[in-house]
């Protein structure tokens, strides 16, 4: 049975209605997705490729939380026995809501909403079972410096200028700011434009609890660089408008172009252990690349 015929059987398992079709959707670094078409609408079935059943339950516990807050998002749909995790030898899927829109473009508008709805995201009444270390912080990079040496592809100059970075930006990490829910990767490819207008934030894979401020930096990362090049303006932009919603303490302010450079190391961090060291591919090290330089020319 190919791909998609077991993946219609697994749907049937759901009140979709009659399966149309089933296309290959955007590839993420560490998804397989897919746009399911049927009698009664448009889903997005993800395939998580490397988070285990923990991970994803934890995801789903935040997607109820969310919904009972309205956040605006694509919520995931129940199987017939009430369950939203389907495991089989495809892989562990979840069928969500499909969001019809496109990836935003860098816009002013576009950056406003989406510093509102993290801000909004901060605000959320904490809940207890949702507390969760950051895995994407300074013990992660400081593990990765030890694996240097022993990597499948070595990248001798890359390897050094990360050791050298991590070290520098670590001093700046000591300080105790607010702390609390963050989405973590708030970037254009993580939100989709509604024809209406509206911005909705999805993929929370890599929600924890951490300093607020990672989240407004990483998405300073996200939505106000073009071309690899830091524009002020939008980031002064991106920052007002979420101090609309909640303010920033003047220890944030201060430490923000810290954090700045902090969050692309950590998404630098990522590519390195996940994508780059182990299977050198070249999608992945041109962003590496990328990011090093953002680092590079910040500090």
């Amino acid at each position: 049975m190919d791909t998609y015929s077991s993946l219609k059987q697994l749907l049937s398992n759901y009140d979709i209605g009659t399966i149309h079709t089933i296309k290959d959707s955007s590839h993420g670094y560490t998804n397989i997705n897919y746009q399911v078409m049927t009698q009664t609408g448009n889903y997005f079935l993800r395939n998580y490729q490397y988070k285990d059943q923990k991970a994803i339950s934890y995801e789903l516990l935040l997607m109820t939380h969310l919904q009972q807050h309205q956040f605006p998002t694509a919520y995931p749909i129940p199987r017939n026995d009430g369950q939203y995790m389907t495991l089989s030898e495809q892989g562990n899927l979840v069928l969500y809501e499909f969001i019809e829109g496109k990836q935003p473009p860098i816009s002013l508008e576009n950056i406003t909403q989406i510093a509102h709805l993290i801000g909004q995201l901060h605000l959320l009444p904490k809940h207890p079972q949702l507390h969760r270390p950051n895995e994407l912080g300074l013990p992660a990079c400081l593990h990765l410096i030890q694996q240097f040496p022993d990597a499948p592809f070595q990248l001798p100059e890359l390897f050094e200028k990360f050791t050298k970075h991590t070290h520098w930006l670590q001093s700046f990490l000591s300080q105790e700011l607010p702390t609390g829910l963050i989405h973590g990767d708030a970037f254009p490819d993580n939100t989709i434009l509604s024809p209406t207008g509206q911005l909705f934030l999805i993929d929370f894979e890599e929600t924890a609890t951490d300093a607020l401020l990672i989240d407004v930096a990483m998405t300073i990362n996200g939505f106000c660089f073009i071309d690899n090049l830091f524009q002020p303006e939008l980031s002064h932009h991106l920052t007002q408008a979420y101090q609309q919603i909640r303010p920033l303490t003047p220890l944030e302010t201060e430490l923000l172009p810290c954090y700045i450079l902090w969050t692309a190391h950590i998404m630098l961090a990522w590519h390195l252990e996940f994508d780059l060291i182990y299977k050198g591919k070249p999608r992945q090290h041109k962003r590496a690349l990328e990011l090093m330089e953002r680092i590079t020319k910040g500090i």
